[in-house]
């Protein structure tokens, strides 16, 4: 593909992961192939250069490492009659919102969609702004945390 041939002048190889029951779609040299632990399938989005597709949970481990990301999201599948897709329903969309990062991410599901260009995802991924997923992972965490505090102080004040 034009992508993995840029990437590749860039030192950058391209690898197909698959998913949890079968192989992913589409072409590169490499691909990994199932069966594959859970455990492998994070370390390898955990120690790669970037992941690029459509899954809401690689999205997540790529936050939780700075490993920089592109999201073709193609959550967000009510319609009505084909002519309406509500994006407010993907996860991706919701996650990346949060993390005030949406230029990392495009909706597939337009009636509209035409795919960016193979250089703009790359110039994404290069340019990947690691800081603010810091950023966002350390104030998420801190939420979480606080929440967590609030329901045991619940459930201690009800014993």
């Amino acid at each position: 593909t034009k992508f993995e041939k840029l990437a590749n002048e860039k030192g950058i190889a391209c690898v197909m992961l698959p998913f949890s029951y079968k192989k992913s779609l589409g072409t590169t040299k490499l691909c990994i192939d199932l069966p594959l632990s859970p455990l492998d399938w994070y370390s390898l989005i955990k120690y790669s250069s970037g992941y690029i597709g459509h899954n809401m949970h690689p999205i997540v481990v790529s936050l939780t490492n700075d490993v920089p990301f592109f999201s073709f999201d193609n959550y967000g599948r009510a319609r009505i009659k084909n002519l309406f897709t509500n994006e407010a329903s993907s996860k991706i969309k919701h996650i990346l919102s949060i993390a005030n990062m949406q230029e990392y991410r495009v909706s597939c599901l337009s009636r509209f969609f035409v795919a960016p260009k193979p250089e703009l995802v790359l110039e994404k991924v290069l340019s990947f702004d690691k800081e603010k997923t810091t950023v966002f992972r350390k104030a998420y965490y801190e939420k979480y945390a606080d929440m967590m505090k609030d329901i045991v102080a619940v459930l201690n004040k009800n014993k």
